[in-house]
């Protein structure tokens, strides 16, 4: 038996996005508030909990490995895009100007918009966001910026 677990937002082109309404799903993370002045650190990347090479599916999202499915008319129409995944990255929040600190679990396209899903570092929050959104900074996280700088630099304490 399946369910949905999500929502559909209707994009250009009649395409629709099914986003995952829980944020308890993905990586198996529970939702939780970090104190605003507590130290944020890489954590390793995750092993599971991501959809690398392949479109996602509505059952990847029950499972907790996705974020998104592009689809539509009903149709699956994502296709994966060609960036590791897992991978960290800084999403740019428009509204605050702030960078936060992610994972990627999840990277596709539909041939017109460049969608990527990812998990907050600090608060495990599951995000949808287009590709120009976000800063990929790859696997290596000997070579990562302290999560905290970019917060610092958008006026964030």
């Amino acid at each position: 038996m399946t369910r949905d677990t999500g929502i559909y937002v209707k994009l250009v082109g009649g395409m629709h996005i099914f986003l995952m309404a829980s944020i308890l799903l993905t990586l198996g993370m529970t939702a939780w508030a970090s104190p605003r002045n507590a130290a944020v650190v890489w954590p390793p990347l995750p092993s599971s909990g991501f959809i690398s090479g392949r479109a996602a599916t509505k059952h990847d999202i029950e499972l907790g490995n996705a974020a998104f499915v592009l689809e539509s008319g009903g149709k699956a129409e994502g296709r994966p895009l060609d960036i590791a995944i897992p991978q960290y990255g800084l999403l740019r929040d428009e509204s605050t100007g702030a960078e936060i600190p992610v994972i990627v679990i999840q990277a596709e396209s539909n041939g017109t918009i460049d969608v990527v899903g990812c998990v907050g570092i600090a608060d495990k929050v599951v995000r949808v966001a287009t590709l120009p959104e976000l800063k990929l900074l790859g696997t290596d996280i000997h070579k990562l910026p302290p999560p905290d700088a970019s917060r610092e630099r958008s006026g964030e304490e």
